[in-house]
């Protein structure tokens, strides 16, 4: 065997992309090695060639082993950190967690830019400023950042002009001049809530303009910087730091509103049957009001974005009337749910048959709402509706309901009323629902926008449809 077999052999690979460098320094060794190999026996050479072929495949299980081994390692980490990685997935799918989160940032995010600025007041308002802004949703922050610039900006220049026009030398004039900053700021507060924020803008530039003997317009104007880099900062913090936009958060709130109802309907609906306790009725009415409230004000945040053109979602307000108008008819059969009289204890099945077909379609509807598809369909509900209504109707026409007091014939009237009343409110949802899931939100937003601009290539060009 010569010297150029020998090489060959050493540099035959499969791939020859990954074994040209290896081919060359097999060369390189034979053409060193060369006048010392005439030299060997060719019975020793091929002992030699066997064995360098030995350890090549020795070399190439030992490497597959090792593959086999970091594979299985990899899968026994995964599976011990599944656990913890879906733990922690589900923890910041909480809207608390994630606003925790967000808010941290938010205030070291203003501490450092200050720092790197070299503010006078040495960070003191930014990070203050940063931090009462920042809000569990981006209009809300959107919102808050607005009164704040408007609060902070009335107020340094109201209180600039009460320190020029007031001489403050002694303890009465800076009081009469503390009065007459705030007096006026506190009104026009109560007047017009964007202005909470002057009379503290007022009494800070003032008494500590006194304290460390500066000019009430330097430390205005000091103020309005860093309050500036603080709201920078929390709109910032809000849009780019798990961003969570307030008709995102309001789908959730009324999702609740809607499970509140429906846990709170059946238990309602029984007080025809069995007695409701006061106590426990108004338990019930003041969940649902408070997950209703809860609602409206996240609705409210909405506004901002929208106006800022922000939210490609619904006007939420049309859904914060009809959760409204359910509750109110909740409240009513509530207030009218007692026993009913001997005569009208075939009523009781029907009422409850009306309140598990309610029950379960307010369920249905709050899943869909937050999942934006389709809601379900209200026949069961309008059945078990139109059951009721014809069993009171045969019974009127019958001259039983007659015989009744006049209390119990009211009452019967109206519990039909707050029925009917809530069959419409329940059609209303569903428009709501439908109006929901017609609009994909801004995921939706963002996939459609990619498949209708979408780019292709096609013969080394880049066409957009």
């Amino acid at each position: 065997m010569n010297t150029a077999t020998f090489a060959s052999a050493a540099a035959r690979g499969s791939a020859p992309s990954r074994h040209l460098l290896r081919s060359a320094a097999a060369r390189l060794i034979a053409w060193r090695v060369e006048p010392h190999l005439h030299a060997v026996d060719p019975a020793e050479l091929e002992a030699l060639q066997h064995a360098a072929q030995e350890f090549a495949a020795f070399r190439r299980r030992c490497y597959l082993r090792a593959g086999e081994s970091a594979k299985r390692c990899a899968h026994r980490v995964r599976a011990a950190a599944r656990p913890a990685i879906a733990f922690v997935s589900a923890q910041l799918g909480e809207a608390q967690l994630r606003f925790c989160l967000r808010a941290t940032v938010n205030a070291l995010l203003a501490f450092g830019v200050t720092r790197m600025l070299a503010v006078p007041l040495h960070d003191q308002w930014a990070v203050l400023t940063a931090v009462a802004v920042i809000q569990m949703s981006i209009g809300g922050s959107l919102r808050a950042a607005a009164e704040y610039i408007i609060g902070t900006t009335v107020g340094a220049l109201y209180a600039t002009a009460v320190a020029a026009l007031v001489p403050h030398s002694t303890d009465l004039s800076f009081a009469l001049a503390l009065a007459l900053a705030i007096g006026p700021l506190a009104y026009a507060a109560a007047i017009s809530p964007s202005l909470r924020v002057a009379p503290v803008t007022a009494v800070l530039v003032l008494m500590i303009s006194a304290k460390l003997v500066e000019t009430p317009i330097g430390l205005a104007y000091d103020r309005l910087l860093e309050v500036a880099i603080g709201l920078l900062v929390a709109v910032t913090v809000s849009f780019l730091v798990l961003p969570a936009p307030a008709h995102t958060l309001g789908l959730a709130s009324a999702a609740r509103a809607l499970e509140l109802m429906a846990r709170a309907l059946p238990a309602v609906i029984a007080g025809f049957t069995d007695r409701l306790f006061p106590l426990q009725n108004l338990r019930l009415q003041d969940g649902v009001g408070e997950a209703v409230r809860g609602f409206a004000e996240v609705a409210a945040e909405a506004k901002g974005e929208r106006i800022a053109n922000l939210a490609p979602d619904p006007d939420p307000a049309a859904l914060t009337r009809t959760l409204r108008r359910l509750r109110h008819d909740l409240v009513i059969l509530g207030r009218a749910a007692s026993p009913l009289p001997a005569r009208l204890v075939r009523l009781q099945p029907l009422l409850a048959e009306i309140g598990a077909t309610a029950r379960d379609y307010l369920r249905a509807s709050a899943d869909a709402l937050t999942a934006r598809r389709e809601g379900p369909t209200s026949a069961w509900v309008e059945d078990a509706l139109a059951a009721y209504l014809a069993e009171v109707a045969s019974m009127r026409r019958d001259g039983q309901l007659t015989a009744l007091p006049v209390a119990e014939r009211e009452r019967i009237f109206a519990v039909g009323f707050a029925l009917q009343q809530f069959q419409q409110n329940l059609a209303e949802l569903a428009h709501c629902v439908a109006d929901w899931a017609r609009n994909p939100g801004w995921r939706g937003k963002a996939r459609d926008l990619a498949m209708r601009f979408g780019v292709r290539r096609s013969s080394g060009l880049v066409t957009v449809q």
